[in-house]
């Protein structure tokens, strides 16, 4: 099992879908202690300085998977803006930002091929 990371241009950040086991590995491997993550939510994402990770619990319905990381895309996308200092972003940028995102992830997370 390994993280599938994406890299954001021009951005110096990555982000990756993961799961729980994929995440602590990855912790474990970069000596960064692995978060606590309530069981309760559907979806997480995690910021590591600039690596963001979403963790998505098993859904019943494909249609729920996809709504879930497209919701956490856009907290990826906000999370990126944040970490590199930005107040004001186009709403164009924005909303191809989260698309790539969103895509990438869900061809990850084998919702698309």
């Amino acid at each position: 099992m390994t993280v599938k990371w994406h890299k954001t241009l021009p951005f110096p950040c990555h982000y990756a879908l993961a799961t729980e086991d994929e995440l602590k590995e990855w912790c474990t491997k970069k000596k960064v202690p692995f978060p606590v993550i309530p069981k309760d939510n559907v979806g997480s994402t995690l910021n590591f300085g600039g690596y963001f990770v979403i963790l998505v619990q098993k859904h019943k319905k494909q249609w729920d998977l996809v709504d879930t990381i497209i919701h956490e895309s856009v907290h990826i996308h906000q999370g990126i803006l944040s970490y590199v200092g930005e107040t004001v972003v186009g709403d164009e940028l924005e909303a191809y930002q989260i698309a790539a995102i969103a895509t990438n992830l869900l061809r990850d997370s084998k919702c698309l091929t």
